[in-house]
């Protein structure tokens, strides 16, 4: 199935991303984006310290540039500008510092409250990885049309 958008994923390959979101979601994605689809996450802003939180934020330091423990906006917001992202994953909140950067947004965590979802919209497991991917690809793709 995958093979169907091999281009596309080249395409985006090594793209400089950030990942907002509360540590669990946040630290497994950012592991995902940088195995799978070679994506260079730069920021995580991990939204809830908790004792998990710290031992997981010292591994997650191997794969992303910069890491933030329950950074406040305009901290995360100036980091994310800094670090010349071209796609941030994250909640509905977050969709104002992509505007505003000009880059794609995929929701990927909680509140997602500006979408619908009426079935299982999975992001774990060999379907999950396939939504996941759908919805990145998808986003980067509506992105570069709507600024043509």
């Amino acid at each position: 199935m995958l093979y169907k958008v091999h281009l596309y994923l080249q395409g985006i390959s090594g793209a400089p991303v950030a990942v907002i979101g509360e540590a669990s979601r946040a630290i497994s994605l950012t592991k995902f984006l940088w195995h799978e689809l070679s994506l260079d996450p730069r920021v995580v802003a991990l939204t809830d310290a908790n004792y998990v939180c710290d031992e997981l934020s010292n591994d997650i330091r191997n794969y992303t540039q910069k890491v933030l423990l329950e950074p406040d906006k305009y901290e995360m917001s100036k980091t994310i500008e800094d670090s010349g992202v071209e796609i941030i994953f994250g909640s509905s909140f977050d969709k104002k510092i992509a505007h505003r950067l000009g880059v794609p947004h995929i929701k990927f965590s909680y509140p997602i409250i500006n979408e619908v979802s009426l079935s299982d919209s999975p992001y774990a497991g060999f379907r999950g990885v396939s939504m996941l991917i759908e919805n990145i690809l998808n986003s980067v793709l509506n992105f570069e049309e709507c600024k043509s």
